[in-house]
């Protein structure tokens, strides 16, 4: 994702890992995120009330709270409703419970003006979105996690790498794949000595730490391995 969205700012950082929730996948925001950004494809919505809600996003779903605002804007709920309506999206519900729910809510929109084709869909990309999709604040606490974790694997990489390595399980990649990472990046994968290992990985040799302003231009550092 970061390859195709090509990050520039921290607000980039969160609408990435926003747009990799399995909701956004779903329902192909994507596909239509991507083009807007690079300014190939211009910024539609599919009703003028939904401006003030994914004008932020470029016209897509990126947030629970988008949820909420839609709901409030196209179909006239209040907030209350609207977030009722969201809430039980969010939850597992059978086909009749999900057709009531639509129902509901093209009625409210046609109560509000709208046509029904546009309630439709739009209520397409809210049941898409809703069961997958987490709230702005869920995603900025990712972004400054990520942001940390790659500036510390930029400058820091043995270090990095030791502490991963050093807090295994911890989810998506096994260590194969850590050692693996960390050989890209210059890091030499020590085996086991007696004399100099620890019960965790350690970063046993490596050049002076940088500072503001000075280039850095050091032999490959090393882990020591258990």
């Amino acid at each position: 994702m970061a390859g195709r969205l090509l990050p520039n700012r921290f607000e980039d950082i969160i609408i990435s890992i926003s747009l990799v929730r399995p909701g956004p996948l779903k329902s192909s925001m994507d596909k239509v995120y991507l083009p807007r950004r690079h300014g190939k494809e211009p910024v539609t919505y599919l009703h003028p009330r939904l401006k003030n809600a994914l004008s932020e996003t470029l016209g897509v779903i990126l947030y629970q709270e988008q949820v909420l605002k839609v709901a409030h804007d196209l179909a006239g709920m209040s907030y209350a409703e609207a977030d009722g309506f969201r809430r039980a999206m969010t939850h597992d519900r059978t086909e009749e419970e999900m057709e009531k729910m639509r129902g509901s809510f093209i009625s409210c929109a046609a109560k509000n003006g709208v046509s029904k084709p546009i309630a439709e869909k739009m209520f397409e990309q809210l049941a898409a979105f809703a069961a997958y999709g987490f709230c702005k604040a869920h995603a900025v606490a990712y972004a400054v996690l990520a942001y940390q974790t790659l500036w510390l694997k930029c400058h820091y990489p043995a270090e990095f790498f030791a502490a991963v390595l050093s807090n295994q399980p911890m989810g998506y990649y096994p260590p194969r794949v850590l050692v693996a990472d960390a050989k890209r990046f210059e890091v030499e994968i020590l085996p086991p000595d007696i004399n100099k290992s620890f019960d965790y990985y350690a970063a046993e040799k490596g050049a002076p730490l940088p500072y503001a302003g000075q280039p850095v231009h050091h032999q490959p550092p090393h882990i020591s391995c258990r």
